[in-house]
């Protein structure tokens, strides 16, 4: 009973703390998109371009695609919608993976037996 219990306490604490650090991080990201979009329409120094992707990367993509929006701001600016795309898709395709590996851990095993096969059978045909 009490590895249930731990396992559980374990488990909230992750979800609180990665709930405070998705909101943090997406706090940021849309501070980060104001203070560069007030910059601009001032003629001040600008936030770089990779410090705005750095933060979407590290899990600030829904704050930042949301002040991009909001605030009207980089909307056509190249490369970094290409770079903010690539960085969404990237995202998406882990997330989808990490969902799977969850909710399927046999998924795991099969496909790690099957490539092992496949490995001993592409060696010995070579």
């Amino acid at each position: 009973m009490e590895s249930v219990a731990f396992a559980s306490d374990m488990t909230l604490r992750v979800l609180v703390f990665g709930g405070a650090y998705f909101v943090g991080i997406n706090l940021l990201a849309v501070l980060l998109f104001w203070m560069d979009k007030r910059r601009a329409r001032r003629g001040d120094w600008r936030i770089p371009e990779r410090q705005l992707l750095g933060v979407m990367f590290w899990g600030g993509t829904p704050g930042g695609l949301w002040a991009r929006r909001v605030l009207r701001h980089k909307t056509r600016k190249e490369p970094f919608c290409t770079h903010m795309q690539v960085i969404v898709s990237v995202q998406i395709v882990v997330v989808g993976a990490l969902v799977v590996l969850w909710t399927q851990p046999d998924i795991v095993g099969w496909t790690g037996t099957r490539i092992v096969m496949l490995w001993h059978t592409l060696r010995a045909s070579v």
